[in-house]
């Protein structure tokens, strides 16, 4: 499949996890940079999924390891991370020196100032889950792009295995596949399940005669 996408993973990227000896829960990722980076498959994934569904998810993680996702990522949320800081500070100065005035707090440096940072804290890692959480369905969103491109020529219907493979997923992971609007934007890293499944059956562009954006990007 990915001689076929003009890609090259070595082999000894590749991994597969015990994971049976302790859940029952299906799953793949990618993980790492430079040397450590590698795409692992979970063997309760091997045992419950066909040759074709296996594909697709393998062609997902593919997706992650070719695309860079990890450092853009990880770029992206330290950009988020260094804004809500500094927003952090601002407000915990403020809120400290209004409370000093009450308390006899003499500044962010005095430790009886530590139950306002936690409260800071806890309000900063409350509103920036939405935006890291959303960059993260971004990504995971153009992996299962690049999971039916890649796959295209290698599994006879793409399309199908790729909803029986979320299916699965689901399935045993007792995913809950449809939440409300509100849950998906602030808690979901992953785009909902029914939200997946919907594109896996609509995204054909090699039935439209067009081109395949992510895979020939890579080319």
């Amino acid at each position: 499949m990915l001689d076929h996408a003009g890609l090259s993973i070595p082999p000894a990227r590749i991994f597969e996890m015990d994971a049976s000896s302790k859940t029952k829960t299906v799953d793949a990722y990618v993980s790492g940079v430079g040397a450590s980076k590698r795409v692992v498959v979970w063997d309760t994934a091997l045992r419950t999924m066909g040759p074709d569904e296996l594909l697709l998810v393998l062609g997902h993680e593919t997706g992650h390891y070719a695309l860079y996702h990890i450092p853009k990522e990880f770029a992206l949320d330290e950009a988020v991370a260094l804004l809500f800081i500094f927003l952090g500070f601002l407000a915990a100065n403020r809120l400290v020196e209004r409370a000093g005035r009450r308390t006899g707090i003499e500044g962010v440096g005095d430790l009886a100032s530590l139950p306002l940072m936690l409260v800071v804290l806890t309000v900063l890692v409350f509103l920036s889950s939405p935006i890291v959480n959303g960059i993260s369905r971004h990504y995971e969103h153009q992996a299962d792009q690049f999971g039916l491109e890649v796959a295209y020529g290698i599994v006879a219907d793409p399309n199908t295995a790729e909803i029986h493979a979320l299916e699965t997923l689901g399935t045993e992971d007792l995913a809950d596949p449809d939440p409300s609007p509100f849950i998906k934007f602030w808690l979901y890293t992953h785009p909902p399940l029914a939200d997946r499944i919907r594109f896996a059956a609509s995204y054909k562009p090699w039935a439209e005669g067009k081109p395949l954006e992510l895979v020939l990007k890579r080319k």
